[in-house]
């Protein structure tokens, strides 16, 4: 589905949900750059490119330009643990995020069913394999 024209509460949505993509992708690459690639990081990572190119196509879809800047992410914590509990923290907030995005764009279905596959991925899968490596 094409629109003309992009409404402002969807080219916020969606900037909004790759700047986090895209912070969550550099921060765990920070996490392997630090640590090596150990689970879940280096899995979750490439989780999070697939997430961003999810984004990136509906985006297109609805012709909204999104921002091209990349985020250098957060520091890695000095500990394997703490990066661990990071993650916990950072897949908690994800699907805050989620939340509170979705029901902002309700009027665009495929881009609540990006978004909920988005929130579903943190609530579901890098939650849960944070919480077991806390």
């Amino acid at each position: 589905m094409v629109t003309p024209t992009a409404s402002a509460d969807l080219t916020a949505v969606l900037t909004r949900a790759i700047e986090e993509e895209r912070d969550a992708k550099a921060t765990y690459d920070n996490v392997v750059a630090a640590f090596g690639q150990i689970p879940p990081f280096s899995q979750i990572a490439r989780a999070e490119a697939q997430h961003i190119a999810e984004l990136e196509a509906v985006a297109a879809a609805h012709q909204v330009a999104l921002p091209a800047t990349a985020s250098p992410g957060r520091p890695a914590p000095p500990t394997r643990a703490a990066a661990c509990a990071a993650g916990v923290a950072a897949e908690q907030a994800d699907v805050q995020l989620y939340d509170e995005l979705i029901p902002q764009v309700r009027a665009y279905p495929d881009v609540v069913r990006v978004l909920d596959g988005l929130r579903a991925a943190s609530q579901d899968n890098h939650l849960p394999a944070f919480q077991r490596c806390a």
